[in-house]
């Protein structure tokens, strides 16, 4: 889930889905996960492109998708990333309300931090 964000004058691709499981991860003393879940729409993308290839098609080519985005606040990240990924959505959906608003808070932190120049970690590679 890489997004292009605005961080001063200049945007920078951002994977928002590690910034959520790092905020859990904050958060929630025993959450460990090996992996963040994968974006559901590149699980389907995937699926999508079998099933072509199953049905005989060739030259089968899936696309990546950067949106440009402009967070407000910490509970604007976690309402697009929940709505946005499945496996995100599904990670939260353990939490009680208490964590989910602590996870927040700290989403909202790592956007000041951002702002700032910091967490060039969630930077995407891509």
């Amino acid at each position: 889930m890489t997004s292009r964000a605005k961080k001063g004058n200049a945007a920078t691709n951002v994977d928002f889905l590690l910034m959520f499981v790092a905020a859990i991860s904050a958060v929630v003393a025993d959450f460990n996960p090996e992996a963040p879940p994968p974006p559901h729409h590149i699980v389907v993308a995937e699926l999508l492109d079998l099933e072509a290839a199953k049905a005989g098609l060739r030259d089968i080519n899936t696309e990546r998708n950067i949106e440009n985005l402009d967070f407000k606040s910490g509970p604007h990240v976690w309402n697009w990333v929940t709505t946005n990924n499945l496996g995100a959505a599904l990670l939260a959906s353990k939490l009680t309300e208490e964590q989910k608003n602590n996870v927040q808070r700290v989403l909202g932190g790592m956007l000041r931090e951002f702002a700032l120049g910091n967490l060039a970690g969630f930077a995407s590679r891509h």
